[in-house]
C-alpha cells in the first residue's frame, strides 16, 4: 500500500516477510547440519527406497490375497479370508519399516582413531541399492499389469509377488556385498 509516495508495509506483509527470513535461515542451517553427512545420504536415500518397494510389494501381496480369497474361499469363510490378508500386511508393512531402520543403521561407516573414511564409498552402495530396487519396482508393475482380470489373477499376482521379493532379496544381498568391501568395513579391514 503506498501512502504519500512512499511503501507502507500492513501487519501480513510483515508477518509474511518474517517467516520467509526464518524459512531462510531454517534451510541455511539444515544444509549446514547436512553438510557433514551428506555423503551418507546416497546411502540412506537407498534404504528409503527400499522400504517404499518394500511396502509396494506388500500392498501387491494384500491385493493377491484378497483376489485369491475371492476366487477360492466359500463366503462363508470370506470374512476371516480377507481379515487374514489385512494382517498379514500389517506384519509386512512392519517388517518394511524395520528393514530400513537396520539398513539406515548399516550406512553409519565406522569411525575412530586410524579408521579410514569409507562415506563415498557407503554412499554409492546405497546410489547401486536405489537403482536396484527402482528396477524392481518396474519389473514387478509389469508382472501385475499382465496378469488378466478374472479367474486366476491371484495367482498370477502372487507370482509377481514372489518375483519381487526374490529381487529385493538379490538388491539388499548386493547392497551388503557393496559395504562390506568398503575400506573401513570389519570384512575390509584387514585386505591389503
Amino acid at each position: 500500500m503506498l501512502r504519500g509516495g512512499r511503501q507502507v508495509f500492513t501487519g501480513r506483509r510483515i508477518c509474511m516477510k518474517k517467516l520467509a527470513t526464518m524459512i531462510g535461515a531454517l534451510a541455511i542451517g539444515a544444509i549446514v547440519t547436512l553438510q557433514g553427512s551428506a555423503s551418507a545420504l546416497p546411502c540412506t536415500a537407498g534404504c528409503a527406497q527400499e522400504k517404499n518397494a518394500c511396502r509396494q510389494t506388500a500392498r501387491l501381496d494384500k491385493s493377491a490375497c484378497r483376489q485369491d480369497c475371492r476366487e477360492n474361499t466359500p463366503p462363508t469363510s470370506l470374512g476371516a479370508c480377507m481379515i487374514g490378508c489385512s494382517t498379514a500386511y500389517r506384519a509386512a508393512k512392519d517388517d518394511c519399516k524395520a528393514g530400513q531402520t537396520g539398513c539406515m543403521d548399516s550406512c553409519q561407516p565406522p569411525t575412530g582413531p586410524g579408521q579410514p573414511s569409507s562415506s563415498d564409498c557407503f554412499g554409492t552402495c546405497g546410489k547401486n541399492l536405489a537403482a536396484c530396487t527402482k528396477d524392481r519396482v518396474g519389473e514387478r508393475k509389469d508382472c501385475a499389469d499382465g496378469c488378466s482380470p478374472g479367474k486366476g489373477r491371484g495367482a498370477c499376482m502372487q507370482d509377481c509377488v514372489a518375483a519381487a521379493k526374490d529381487g529385493a532379496a538379490t538388491c539388499r544381498s548386493d547392497f551388503d556385498a557393496c559395504r562390506e568391501s568398503c575400506p573401513s568395513s570389519p570384512s575390509a579391514a584387514f585386505v591389503e
